[in-house]
């Protein structure tokens, strides 16, 4: 039982690392929707306040996410 519960946390431990990668392609792109949107072209009128704080609720959330991955990840490496 412990060979397979040990190959059952290694192939969640390998699902759970992709999780992350993807996570920070995500974070990456919001980090630069941030700038855009909160960069002012044409003056401080340019910058759009409604899509910077919607980009920055989801960073947050984001974050949030990344975060518990690691701790989880962590919590698995450590059991292998």
């Amino acid at each position: 039982m412990d060979g397979r519960g040990k190959i059952f946390r290694q192939g969640l431990l390998k699902t759970r690392q992709d999780e992350r990668d993807a996570l920070e392609t995500k974070l990456d792109r919001c980090v630069k929707d941030l700038e855009y949107y909160a960069y002012p072209y044409d003056g401080i009128k340019s910058i759009e306040a409604d899509k910077v704080l919607q980009a920055a609720g989801e960073l947050k959330a984001l974050k949030t996410q990344w975060l518990d991955l690691g701790d989880e990840i962590r919590k698995l490496e450590s059991e292998l």
